[in-house]
């Protein structure tokens, strides 16, 4: 059973909407998703490596393929070394972000604006 992370942006002026929308094709959320990834991997869970090691990313999603990723995900059987990845937990993608949140925000803003240079200048 495979496990799916998707960074959820929202914001609230509905100009800025409008403009992000256009700035947002697929090579812009691979490379969000690609920062996701590389954002929340120290608090995935490592025991040889395959969890961490063998995730999926495109456009549309994030998805950890191996077999136990959901038990992982869940905390069911949770086994795991604290050895390579030190803050590894359950439910890793809600984990990170509780520190981590602020900043990957910022690096999101930074790749939509130089994506805004490209298109408009």
């Amino acid at each position: 059973m495979s496990v799916d992370v998707v960074a959820k942006l929202t914001f609230k002026d509905n100009e800025i909407v409008e403009k992000i929308n256009k700035l947002i094709d697929d090579n812009t959320m691979l490379e969000i998703h690609n920062l996701f990834a590389k954002t929340i991997d120290p608090w995935v869970p490592f025991l040889e490596g395959p969890l961490s090691q063998t995730v999926e990313i495109n456009p549309e999603y994030i998805r950890y393929i191996q077999p136990y990723a959901h038990y992982q995900y869940e905390g069911i059987n949770f086994n795991h070394t604290i050895e390579y990845h030190p803050r590894a937990t359950a439910q890793w993608d809600k984990v990170a972000m509780q520190t981590e949140l602020a900043a990957f925000e910022e690096q999101v803003k930074q790749i939509l604006i130089r994506r805004a240079k490209e298109l408009y200048g």
